[in-house]
């Protein structure tokens, strides 16, 4: 029974996805700043959840953490802005398992999944 409250399964989750590409190739094949947004954006569909926020990084490496999208995802989510955090590929947000890590852990102790 829908009595127009959100749902508190799904709807009331806020998401946030990041994309990054780090050069010209990659921005016009399959791992396409665009492409990315597309297949983030279908999956939210599908499970019914809103994106309140999409952070980009293009032309950035991965294998630190120096980018300015990151750095703004990882500051709102010390804020608690939102509650998921999608990506396309975990190589989208780290090139090295300790950076992956380290962000892991940021994003943990603030309550995320």
């Amino acid at each position: 029974m829908n009595n127009g409250t959100l749902d508190k399964k799904n709807n009331s989750i806020r998401v946030v996805t990041y994309a990054r590409v780090s050069t010209t190739e990659q921005a016009s094949e399959g791992t396409s700043l665009d492409f990315q947004a597309s297949q983030l954006s279908g999956y939210c569909q599908l499970q019914g959840w809103t994106i309140i926020n999409n952070y980009v990084d293009g032309g950035f490496t991965g294998k630190n953490g120096d980018r300015p999208g990151l750095q703004r995802l990882l500051t709102d989510s010390k804020l608690g802005l939102f509650d998921k955090m999608l990506v396309f590929k975990l190589d989208r947000l780290a090139r090295s398992l300790s950076l992956l890590l380290e962000i892991e852990k940021t994003l943990k102790g603030k309550g995320l999944p």
